[in-house]
This record gives C-alpha cells, structure tokens and sequence, in this order.
C-alpha cells in the first residue's frame, strides 16, 4: 500500500508524517511532498538540515527516525496516480487543481 503525504512546502509536515508511518510500519511505502515546493520563497530539493533548526531533528532522532538528509519534493500529478491513499496537509490555496479534481 503507498501512502502520499502532502503538504506546502514538504518541509516539515509531510516529512514527518512520512517517517512516521514508515517506521510504524516498517516499511518504505510512504512518501511526501509539497504543492508549493519548487516556488522561490519554497524551493526544491532543498535538505532538511539547511532548514529545519536542531530541536526539530532531536526530536525525530529520539524517536528513531532520521529525516536530516531528505529533500523536499513538488508534488507532480504521476505521485498522485502511484498513491493508494492520499493525505493532503496543504492548505486550500496552496492545492493544485490536478489534485482538487480527484477527490471530486
């Protein structure tokens, strides 16, 4: 079964709930993604480390989940078509309309 997580800029939200599905399943079946990432004040592929503040990684390595190294990803519609389930965080303005459109 894979899961998508969305969120804006698939810099904190959707990373996390990402991880943390992957280790409570122990599996690799999640993934992420921002509906903004790619955006000059957002860009892709940018590692979490050069974001996020140490709390935040002490936090997720506590824990058992190394999330350091991860890049954020802009969501493409082929994401969508792979997904069994689709969890979006993004808010309304944030989401693109091949992804309104599926849910109807």
């Amino acid at each position: 079964m894979k899961v998508l997580f969305i969120c804006k800029g698939n810099w904190f939200r959707s990373q996390m709930a990402e991880a943390i599905y992957n280790k409570l399943t122990n599996t690799q079946d999640a993934i992420s993604a921002g509906t903004y990432a790619g955006a000059p004040d957002e860009p892709d592929g940018q590692v979490l480390s050069d974001i996020m503040g140490e709390n935040f990684f002490e936090v997720i390595e506590k824990h058992g989940m190394n999330v350091r190294n991860n890049r954020s990803k802009k969501l493409v519609p082929s994401m969508i078509n792979d997904a069994d389930f689709i969890i979006s965080m993004a808010e309304e303005p944030f989401i693109p309309e091949f992804l309104k459109k599926i849910h109807g």
